[in-house]
């Protein structure tokens, strides 16, 4: 069978990663994870990046995306209002991007989502840290779609707190294009 999605109860959202999790993804499954009240919005940290609902996310995502689903009920949350579809639609473009599958050990690479040809945010501490400089100006048509939306302003931006950390002290995922994830 082709691997693709998982999508599992609570029953195994508990169980240790050992158990469930680290085997479906070694199998190349995305699992797709129904989490409880005391499991929605900010979980923790892996590397400076934030897991926020199953999803690791860029550490400088807004506070309002990150924490749109903390504390909610079970029925908030299956049938999500207008405004939370939003929030958790935003959080997209700050989602790290699969970068390679999991490899014989279960790790995966992801990367950041300011990093690669076709970035999902703009973020001025990456184009710091990698001397990225504001490519040449060019000509937009502006009845183009698809030119509009590659156009990195029309992205989201990422914005460092001012006077932002010091280069040492920066999570690894601003450091580095990628992050190996176990």
């Amino acid at each position: 069978m082709p691997a693709a999605f998982a999508v599992v109860d609570r029953a195994y959202t508990d169980q240790q990663p050992s158990h469930f999790a680290q085997p479906a993804r070694e199998l190349s499954y995305r699992l797709a994870l129904d989490g409880k009240v005391n499991q929605r919005g900010v979980q923790g940290s892996v590397h400076g990046t934030l897991l926020i609902d199953g999803g690791l996310a860029c550490p400088l995502v807004p506070d309002r995306l990150a924490q749109a689903t903390t504390g909610l009920d079970d029925a908030a949350i299956r049938t999500p209002s207008q405004e939370l579809t939003a929030l958790i639609s935003a959080r997209e473009p700050y989602l790290l991007r699969l970068k390679q599958n999991a490899n014989a050990g279960g790790a995966i690479r992801l990367r950041c989502p300011a990093a690669g040809t076709s970035p999902s945010v703009t973020c001025p501490r990456f184009n710091r840290l990698h001397q990225r400089r504001p490519g040449r100006p060019a000509a937009v048509d502006l009845t183009d779609t698809r030119q509009r939306a590659a156009h990195p302003a029309a992205k989201p931006r990422v914005l460092p707190p001012e006077p932002d950390l010091k280069a040492g002290d920066l999570p690894r995922i601003c450091h580095q294009h990628t992050i190996t994830v176990r």
